[in-house]
C-alpha cells in the first residue's frame, strides 16, 4: 500500500500495528521532531463514509483543501469497495449550490488521483450533495449494510453523538454497528503553518520573492505537476535572481517501477532546462544532477527559499536541519499544492508507455 502523506512526514518513518491501529512515529531530527499517532485501520473495510468540511465553509479555503486532500487519501487507503463522501456544516438555504457542485468535482478528481496512485482502480466513490429537497442524510447513509466505518477529522468525542445516532438506527435494522475512524491527528499535520503556500490568494505572494531559490525532483516524463512546480519556483525569483533545480541521479532511482525506462539524468536535466528557457527565457538557472536527497542547499549557504509540494515539506525541513548543523540561515519553504491526476504521475505514464 502506498502511504503518500505518511512518507512526507520524514525521510525515515517507523511503523507498527497495535490493536488494529497504525501508529506512526518519526525520530527526532535536528530542531524538528515529528511524533504523531494516526487512528487508521490495519485492514481495509469494504465500505465507509467520509465526512468533509467544504473549503468554502472554512476561513482558510486553501488550508481546508489541503487537509481534505489528505483525508481523502487516508479514506481511500482504508476502504476497498465503496466510499461515500458527505459534506458537513452545510445546513441552511444560503449555501451556494454552484460551490457545492464545484467542490463535488474536486472531490471526485482527488479521490480518483488517490485511487490511481494506490492502485485501487475499482473503488466506487460517491459524493453526496446536501440538497435538502431530495438528499439522504449521513445518518441514513450510515444504515447501509455495505458500509462499516465512519471516517472524520473530528475528534472521536465530537463524533460520538453522530455515531450513536447511526448505530441506533443500524441496531433497529439488525445491522452491525458502524466503527469510527478519526483522522484528527492527520488533519492537524496536513497543513504546516510555518510554510508559505503559494496558491493562497490572500497571503501576499508579491513579498515571497528571493534572489536564490531551489527546488528538486526526478522530472521523468515531464508532466503538468513538474511544470507547475518549476513555474511556481521560477515565479519566486527576483529579476536578477537564480533558480537552482536538483535532478535526481540515476543511481537513486533503481527502486522505482520500470526504472530501466526512466530517462537518464542528463536527458531529464535537459528537459528541465528546455522548459524553463521556454517559459522564462531571461531567468538565470542552474540545473544539476544530485546524488543525495539534499542537494546544494544543504551544503551551500546562499539560498533564500526552497519550493516543494505539500507531500515533501518534511524533505525541505530536513534540508534546513542540515543547514542549521552548518550554521547557515534556514530557507523559507514555499509549498505548491499537489493536485494533478494520478494518471499523470511519472510512474503511471511509464506504465502506459510500457503497455
Amino acid at each position: 500500500m502506498t502511504h503518500k502523506f505518511e512518507k512526507a512526514l520524514h525521510f525515515l518513518l517507523s511503523l507498527c500495528v497495535i490493536d488494529g491501529f497504525l501508529y506512526f512515529q518519526t525520530p527526532s531530527k535536528g530542531r524538528h521532531s515529528y511524533s504523531v499517532t494516526l487512528s487508521m485501520t490495519a485492514t481495509k473495510k469494504d465500505g465507509g463514509i467520509l465526512e468533509l468540511l467544504p473549503p468554502f465553509m472554512d476561513s482558510n479555503p486553501l488550508k481546508r483543501s489541503i487537509i481534505n486532500d489528505a483525508l481523502i487519501n487516508a479514506a481511500v487507503e482504508n476502504v476497498e469497495k465503496l466510499l461515500i463522501v458527505t459534506f458537513r456544516g452545510c445546513g441552511g438555504t444560503d449555501i451556494s449550490v454552484g460551490k457545492l457542485r464545484a467542490y463535488m468535482g474536486e472531490v471526485y478528481s482527488s479521490s480518483w488521483e488517490c485511487s490511481m496512485t494506490q492502485r485501487s482502480r475499482f473503488l466506487d466513490v460517491r459524493v453526496v450533495l446536501p440538497i435538502e429537497r431530495f438528499a439522504k442524510s449521513v445518518e441514513e447513509f450510515g444504515t447501509d449494510p455495505s458500509v462499516s466505518v465512519l471516517m472524520t477529522d473530528c475528534e472521536a468525542k465530537d463524533a460520538s453523538g453522530l455515531l450513536k445516532t447511526i448505530n441506533k438506527r443500524r441496531s433497529s435494522k439488525n445491522v452491525k454497528d458502524l466503527s469510527l475512524l478519526s483522522f484528527y491527528s492527520l488533519s492537524s499535520l496536513a497543513f504546516d503553518e510555518s510554510c508559505f503556500y503559494l496558491e493562497n490568494e490572500s497571503a501576499g505572494n508579491e513579498s515571497f520573492v528571493f534572489s536564490s531559490v531551489a527546488c528538486g525532483g526526478t522530472f521523468d516524463v515531464m508532466h503538468s505537476g513538474h511544470k507547475k512546480l518549476l513555474t511556481c519556483a521560477a515565479s519566486c525569483c527576483q529579476a536578477d535572481g537564480i533558480l537552482t533545480v536538483g535532478v535526481t541521479a540515476d543511481e537513486m532511482l533503481r527502486h522505482k517501477n520500470y526504472s530501466d525506462e526512466i530517462g537518464s539524468s542528463q536527458q531529464r536535466a535537459e528537459s528541465v532546462k528546455s522548459f524553463l528557457t521556454f517559459i522564462f527565457p531571461s531567468l538565470k538557472t542552474r540545473v544539476l544532477v544530485i546524488s543525495d536527497p539534499f542537494g546544494p542547499p544543504a551544503y551551500e549557504p546562499a539560498y533564500d527559499a526552497i519550493i516543494c509540494s505539500n507531500e515533501t515539506i518534511a524533505g525541505a525541513k530536513a534540508i534546513n536541519d542540515k543547514r542549521f548543523e552548518k550554521g547557515f540561515e534556514p530557507m523559507k519553504i514555499g509549498v505548491v499544492r499537489r493536485n494533478h491526476a494520478g494518471t499523470l504521475s511519472s510512474t503511471a505514464l511509464r506504465e502506459i508507455l510500457h503497455s
